[in-house]
């Protein structure tokens, strides 16, 4: 790394450009870098051409690329120039993974809260219920929670449209056969004496 902020240039690079040839030494080491940097990001070249500041399609394709001192410049960096782009782009991702790290970290926080809502809200419908419990299970002490879960995943179909009716019709059938009406879970008939 230079201390002049370009961190691609290194010091092969540097004395190849210093040993391109007169006449037009600056025009020939601008486009050399901007032609190799061009083709490193796969931009269009028609463009580039057209600037003042570097050499014409034909003075490149026809001449200057022919060259040895500037084909040696180009080459060594075109080399830099994809390497550098590498280590850019994987500089890049490695910022978006920490910041996609902070924000699961940050929301993760919210998370039991959230699962707990679901799990006790007596209006959501019971599969929801119950999934909650298991995730929250398994997020609080994931060894208790193999355990439970059997080491495998839980899968529970629960289709219950009003749990709390269920239940309370569950009660209520309870009662009955308590007070002596077997009728209502036996479907009616003769109730067998006890011995």
């Amino acid at each position: 790394m230079h201390e002049d902020g370009n961190t691609w240039m290194t010091d092969e690079i540097r004395q190849l450009l210093t040993a391109i040839r007169p006449p037009h030494v600056g025009k020939k080491r601008t486009t050399v870098i901007r032609l190799a940097f061009a083709r490193a990001q796969q931009k269009p070249l028609k463009q580039l051409f057209q600037e003042p500041d570097v050499c014409s399609g034909n003075i490149w394709y026809g001449k200057w690329r022919f060259l040895p001192d500037v084909q040696a410049a180009f080459d060594a960096c075109y080399t830099r120039a994809l390497e550098w782009i590498d280590e850019e782009t994987a500089t890049i991702e490695e910022h978006y993974r920490q910041q996609r790290r902070r924000a699961l970290a940050q929301y993760s926080a919210l998370a039991p809260a959230a699962l707990a809502a679901v799990m006790g809200n007596s209006g959501e419908r019971g599969e929801a219920r119950i999934k909650a419990a298991d995730t929250l299970i398994r997020h609080a002490d994931p060894e208790v929670a193999g355990r439970v879960r059997g080491g495998g995943g839980l899968d529970v179909d629960v289709r219950v449209e009003d749990l709390d009716a269920a239940i309370e019709r569950e009660i209520e059938r309870l009662a009955a056969a308590e007070a002596g009406d077997g009728q209502a879970e036996t479907g009616g008939g003769d109730a067998a004496e006890p011995a």
